[in-house]
């Protein structure tokens, strides 16, 4: 038998939007997993030629308010206790990522609707800066509207134990449960990849415009450095660039792929020995590209000097991190070996089955009560 799920997302577009794309691959799992079909509604107003249209139910929000959420759910429901998963990051439902209305018409809805299941996943927390950056001051604002939301939740899912912790602590006496499941690669997972000693001596570059100054100005010397040492003969450069990469890094080719598909992604990622990523160390279960190169088998080299060790990840063990002092790592056969493998098995128990698998038992066991799933 077949039961309906709600995803709420920031929005549904035809342009690429890592939660929505996530979302989408979720429902697509959960349907062929667990018999559950995700009607989704989306909390930005878009113009028609900007709405994602698909197999999948979708209401868009005539507009970002409390009174249209609350109506838009009662009218989906007609009033029985639907499931909701919802897909929190603050900056999707509101440009300061202060979305007071998704708090309110939230808790309005739950007053009515108390035993329904509501899992929250939490993509984002609150940002943090310097006293001079707004960060500083929406920050408490950010953080206030996503404890509400935790209140709320029968369950939490984090994307990273540090994130869990403090959704924990938030929780208080409260009824419910709080995890951490990192991210799913949004590309796909390859079952058995090509062993990475048997791959090209190549590195993937892949991440958006803005990686272009950390990797090819500030950090370059020592790209360059790891390119020698490692007898790298091809650098794939892949996401829009504003500024063509240079043509040759050390002794290696530079090619530029630009914005690709899905399955020109894994077919590069597939095949690249490894993968290179400008991230705070300390988040990187948060990262789908992370997750994409642990997924395709590319052995993931992240610029970062934190020290990286959450989650279960370890540098040198399940990838390599490059801080801006570090001597430069010369990668024999065994060492590529052990760096895949431990990728890969780190990964495997979120892949995209496995957090299906997590968020079908999540939904199970909040509506034990209510017989819904």
């Amino acid at each position: 038998m077949t039961t309906r799920l709600i995803q709420i997302v920031p929005r549904r577009s035809i342009s690429p939007e890592g939660v929505g794309d996530y979302a989408r691959l979720l429902a697509e799992q959960l349907l062929r997993d667990h018999a559950i079909r995700t009607v989704f509604v989306s909390g930005s107003p878009l113009p028609p030629h900007e709405r994602l249209r698909d197999e999948w139910e979708t209401h868009e929000l005539a507009e970002r308010t409390s009174a249209a959420l609350r109506a838009t759910l009662d009218g989906i429901t007609g009033g029985a206790p639907v499931p909701i998963l919802l897909h929190l990051s603050g900056y999707g439902y509101q440009d300061k990522g202060t979305p007071l209305w998704l708090a309110t018409g939230l808790e309005r809805w739950r007053r009515s609707h108390a035993a329904a299941p509501f899992v929250t996943i939490f993509h984002e927390l609150f940002a943090t800066g310097p006293i001079w950056g707004s960060a500083f001051w929406l920050g408490p604002i950010q953080a206030w509207v996503a404890r509400r939301i935790q209140r709320l939740s029968t369950a939490g899912i984090a994307t990273t134990g540090p994130y869990a912790a403090l959704l924990e602590g938030w929780r208080g006496e409260r009824p419910g449960s709080t995890i951490a499941l990192p991210v799913f690669s949004t590309i796909g997972d390859i079952e058995n990849p090509i062993p990475a000693v048997e791959r090209r001596a190549s590195l993937a570059i892949f991440g958006r415009a803005g990686i272009y100054d950390a990797v090819y100005r500030e950090r370059i010397t020592q790209i360059e450095a790891f390119v020698i040492a490692n007898k790298i003969d091809e650098i794939i450069d892949i996401g829009h660039r504003t500024e063509a990469p240079p043509p040759m890094i050390g002794a290696a080719r530079v090619r530029s792929v630009g914005k690709a598909s899905t399955t020109v992604l894994r077919e590069e990622l597939g095949s690249a020995r490894f993968g290179l990523l400008d991230y705070d160390a300390d988040r990187l279960a948060k990262s789908t590209i992370f997750a994409a190169y642990c997924a395709h088998g590319a052995v993931p080299i992240c610029l970062s000097d934190a020290a990286g060790q959450n989650d279960g990840l370890r540098p040198g063990k399940t990838y390599l991190k490059l801080a801006a002092d570090d001597a430069t790592p010369v990668v024999d056969d065994a060492a590529l070996e052990a760096l895949q493998h431990g990728a890969k098995n780190w990964y495997q128990p979120h892949s995209l089955k496995s957090s299906a698998d997590v968020i079908g038992r999540l939904l199970r066991q909040s509506s034990a009560t209510t017989g819904r799933i």
